[in-house]
């Protein structure tokens, strides 16, 4: 290929890359005010209000961003969701220059850039300012790297890869299962000898002193991310089986099932070069020890953009027989339209009682899958779209709570929240910003104080027995009543006179639940 034609590649590619990132983005920000904030994204607003190397759930990475956001957009819900759409957009982008790095042309691109950007897994993640969308995108720029270095033998790549994996660190622990995976896979292979190099080493080094922040945190606070685990283990993991697993990677790419699956075959049926293959030994040594590993189906959302870009690479070299290119222009119509049907499960295009008409008619299409919630029941929408709601209503309602008071209760008065996501939602929504919630929830129970002296609580909690034994009167003020509320029909009380006995319980409490954690 000559200069000029090499220029005109390189300029429509970029082009083609750029339209679909662009797009990605905007339609994300376009929607992203449609709900509320998730239960989750109250969580890391409250986090980017506590900066630390760590908290008790999450690396500090998204407590960091959440910072960022708040300090730049006076509308804190519009600051996450921007950074959010960005990571969509930003994965749309690296899916399309792995692509160009293996070789690819505008088909293999479109394919790519497609099948990421209409993707119901990624266009619900970039929809949530969680750990997720991040944890992808860093997934997926490691992937970048990685076939950079196997392809070039450029050793200086060790630089940036090993960074990326440290940034993704102090995002999500999980990518520990894709550097694992691609070590392994070196190590199986004839490129195992690129660790004989200095480059390795020192990024090595570099990327340990950039996460011992974070190590250091944890070894502080008694590792945290152990006792985590372990609730998750016992709370959600213990639900999943195998079974759970398998089924969600199909479903949650299934319209681009045929790029991402390509690669794995293709790549030894055509022996096609050693550092590809063992690029593919990677992706599937990751694979199975997340499956094995008792991982959540979405933990693998990383590994899918670089496979589905391998997959568009292959296709646009292979199948190009006059059979093999309707099958082409086929499979891809499909991908276009089921992944445009299935649009809203991920993103807030249409209102709650839309969406709710809308899954009772997928339903007997797709099953319940989607609509099963981690209590292992059948809901009418998506149990992300049930933490969606109902939070501003909460925050209404407890400052209809705190104005019934008189102005001496007030003065003596704390709010406790059962969950970090009403604590959240209150810390934001409230009109009273100097009233801070306390609750002994993930992260907020570090910043709870060890004694409460308080002559009235506002009691968050559908179960007040423990905390009236404590107090002269409990009364409920009132409940929120909102049927697409995950805690619909959640009662606020008031609590009014502690006995003697409430310093001492608040305190053990306190004391008991850290214990448990440490």
């Amino acid at each position: 290929m000559n200069s000029d034609s090499t220029k005109t590649q390189n300029y429509s590619s970029t082009v083609l890359i750029a339209f679909f990132a662009l797009v990605t983005f905007v339609v994300h920000l376009a929607v992203a005010k449609n709900f509320e904030l998730h239960r989750d994204e109250l969580l890391f607003v409250a986090l980017g209000r506590h900066l630390d190397w760590g908290f008790a759930s999450v690396p500090p990475f998204i407590g960091f961003l959440s910072y960022i956001a708040q300090l730049l957009f006076s509308d804190v819900a519009f600051g996450l969701k921007f950074f959010a759409a960005l990571a969509g957009g930003g994965l749309v982008i690296v899916a399309g220059k792995i692509t160009t790095e293996l070789g690819g042309k505008n088909w293999a691109i479109f394919l790519a850039c497609c099948a990421v950007a209409l993707s119901p897994a990624y266009m619900a993640t970039a929809a949530l300012f969680q750990p997720v969308i991040f944890d992808i995108l860093f997934w997926t720029l490691a992937a970048y790297y990685f076939i950079k270095l196997l392809k070039t033998q450029n050793e200086n790549i060790w630089y940036p890869l090993i960074l990326v994996w440290a940034i993704g660190f102090l995002n999500k622990y999980n990518i520990v299962f894709e550097i694992v995976g691609f070590i392994l896979a070196l190590l199986i292979s004839s490129e195992r000898k690129i660790f004989l190099k200095k480059q390795f080493w020192i990024a090595a080094f570099m990327g340990l002193l950039v996460v011992s922040p974070n190590i250091f945190w944890q070894i502080k606070n008694h590792f945290p991310v152990v006792y985590h685990m372990k609730e998750l283990q016992r709370t959600q993991l213990s639900h999943l089986d195998l079974s759970d697993f398998f089924f969600g990677q199909i479903l949650d790419n299934l319209p681009a099932l045929w790029l991402w699956v390509l690669p794995i075959i293709v790549v030894f049926v055509k022996k096609e070069e050693n550092w590809l293959r063992t690029y593919i030994v990677a992706s599937v040594i990751t694979f199975l020890l997340f499956a094995f590993g008792g991982a959540k189906h979405y933990y693998t959302f990383g590994m899918y953009p670089a496979l589905i870009a391998i997959g568009g690479y292959i296709v646009e070299k292979y199948w190009s027989t006059s059979a093999l290119t309707v099958l082409k222009y086929g499979l891809t119509m499909f991908m276009i339209i089921v992944s445009v049907f299935a649009a809203p499960i991920g993103l807030p295009i249409l209102s709650r009682p839309d969406s709710v008409t809308y899954f009772q008619k997928i339903k007997p299409i797709i099953g319940n899958g989607l609509f099963t919630w981690e209590n292992r029941k059948v809901y009418a929408l998506t149990q992300d779209y049930a933490d969606e709601t109902g939070w501003q209503e909460l925050a209404r309602l407890v400052d209809s709570t705190y104005q019934s008071l008189s102005d001496d209760e007030k003065s003596h008065c704390a709010i406790y929240c059962e969950n970090y996501g009403e604590a959240g939602a209150i810390e934001l929504y409230s009109k009273n910003k100097f009233l801070k919630p306390v609750s002994f929830s993930d992260s907020y129970l570090t910043w709870a104080s060890d004694s409460l002296n308080i002559s009235t609580l506002i009691y968050v909690n559908d179960d007040p027995t423990e905390i009236k034994t404590h107090f002269e009167t409990v009364t409920e003020f009132g409940r929120i009543e909102n049927e697409y509320f995950r805690e619909n029909h959640l009662p606020v009380f008031i609590c009014r006179k502690p006995n003697d006995m409430w310093q001492r319980f608040y305190a053990n409490k306190v004391a008991e639940i850290r214990k448990r954690r440490n």
